[in-house]
Parts: structure tokens; C-alpha cells; sequence
């Protein structure tokens, strides 16, 4: 699982990245959903649920093939998983059939109180069994910037 930040105008989106595997095959996972929740000192939002989102298609290993390696990279040189690791998910999405990459935009805003974020991912298959919950944290840092009108 990776959180990976990356700038667009007025706010700046995190994707967050889920490896589902059914033996079924990708017609039997219906979603994959993301819910943040607000940082739990926070006032006045004190750990609510910020937003939930949901994405129903994988990424292609093949044509996203670059994208999914290049999150991997980033995993890694920001060393929240080891080589091993990476060499792990690498084979999984790659080598072995069943296994799918999720990508969820999770948009923030420049304004969002600083914090610790929870984020919960879960897949939702075709006969409504949910996977484990996987939680990540991360941190949001305030940014300060000055607008001058004249």
C-alpha cells in the first residue's frame, strides 16, 4: 500500500494504491474503496469520516505497466517498503494470475487542518464479502502562502 502525494493547482491529490487478488478473477471484485478520516485532534471534525471513494476498474499491468513500477520506486527510495518487498508485488501483479492494481484519487486541499489522516481500503466482491480492512496513516503538512491583490 502506497500514499503517494503529487501537486495539481489549488490542492494536491494522493493516490492511494491496493493489490487485490481473487481467485475468481477481476470480474468478481465489484469495488475497491477508500475512506479518509479527519486527524483525530482536529476540532471540530475529531476523527469523522472525511470522504469515501470507490474505483471498479484495475490498472492494466501491461499499458499502466510504467505507472505501477514508478509508484513501486517511489515506495521504495521513501523506504516504506524494502526491495524485497517491491520484488514481492512485483511478481504478484506481473507473474501471477488473479492478482489486480487499484489506483483511488484522494483529493486534498491546500486549507485541510494538519494532521494525521487514517485512510481504510477493503474490496468489495460480486456476492457482498468484504476483504480485510488495510489502514494507512499519513501526514498533512499546512502549507502558508501570502496572495497579494492590488
Amino acid at each position: 500500500m502506497q500514499v503517494h502525494v503529487k501537486p495539481d493547482g489549488m490542492r494536491e491529490d494522493i493516490y492511494g494504491w491496493m493489490i487485490v487478488m481473487d481467485p475468481e478473477g477481476r470480474d468478481d471484485i465489484y469495488q475497491v474503496f477508500a475512506q479518509v478520516f479527519h486527524p483525530s485532534d482536529a476540532s471540530p471534525w475529531l476523527s469523522s469520516e472525511k470522504y469515501k471513494k470507490s474505483v471498479s476498474n484495475p490498472l492494466d499491468p501491461n499499458m499502466d505497466e510504467d505507472e505501477i513500477l514508478e509508484a513501486l520506486d517511489a515506495t521504495l527510495l521513501s523506504q516504506h517498503l524494502t526491495k524485497d518487498e517491491c520484488d514481492d508485488i512485483v511478481h504478484m501483479v506481473f507473474e501471477k494470475p488473479h492478482t489486480y492494481v487499484y489506483r483511488i484519487q484522494l483529493p486534498m486541499s491546500y486549507c485541510e487542518p494538519t494532521g494525521l489522516y487514517k485512510v481504510c481500503f477493503w474490496a468489495v466482491d460480486s456476492d457482498c464479502r468484504s476483504s480485510e480492512e488495510c489502514i494507512v496513516y499519513f501526514e498533512w503538512n499546512a502549507k502558508r502562502c501570502c496572495i497579494h491583490s492590488f
